[in-house]
C-alpha cells in the first residue's frame, strides 16, 4: 500500500516539474522579428485606426496575433527599457499606431515626418493600435 502511494506522489511530482519546465520554457522563449515572415494584410495606418475605432471586435478578429504591414508617417519616436517605438499618424490627434521595432532593428536614418512602411506583430487596442516585434523593410 506504501509502495503504491510513494509511485503516485512520484508520478504527480514529475507531471508537475514537466509543466513547470514547459512554461519557464515557453515565458523565456525569444522574441523572434517580423522582417522574415509574410504579412497577412497590408493597410494604411489611417484604415487600421479606423477599424479599431469603428469596431474593436471585429478589428481583432481580422489582425490579432498576425503580421501586418502598415503605411503611414511618423510622428514620435521614442524609447522604451531600450526599444525604439515608432509611432505612426491616424489622422486622429487622440489616436496612433504605435510600432515597437525589434530589439536587434535600431533604425537612426528615420525621422518625425517620415513616410514608412513597418511590418509587425498586431497586439490589440489600447488608445492605440500597438504592434511589436517590428521591422522596417
Amino acid at each position: 500500500m506504501h509502495k503504491k502511494r510513494y509511485i503516485l506522489v512520484g508520478i504527480f511530482i514529475l507531471v508537475v516539474l514537466i509543466f513547470a519546465g514547459a512554461g519557464f520554457y515557453l515565458y523565456n522563449k525569444p522574441r523572434q522579428s517580423a522582417a522574415d515572415k509574410t504579412a497577412a494584410v497590408t493597410l494604411s495606418a489611417t484604415a487600421l485606426y479606423k477599424q479599431y475605432e469603428a469596431n474593436e471586435v471585429a478589428a481583432n478578429q481580422k489582425y490579432l496575433g498576425k503580421v501586418i504591414e502598415v503605411k503611414g508617417s511618423v510622428s514620435a519616436i521614442s524609447q522604451q527599457n531600450g526599444l525604439s517605438i515608432l509611432s505612426l499618424t491616424t489622422g486622429n490627434p487622440a489616436g496612433a499606431i504605435n510600432c515597437q521595432l525589434f530589439k536587434r532593428d535600431k533604425n537612426t536614418a528615420v525621422k518625425v515626418g517620415d513616410a514608412v512602411t513597418i511590418k509587425g506583430k498586431c497586439t490589440g487596442f489600447l488608445m492605440d493600435v500597438n504592434l511589436v516585434d517590428c521591422a522596417l523593410p
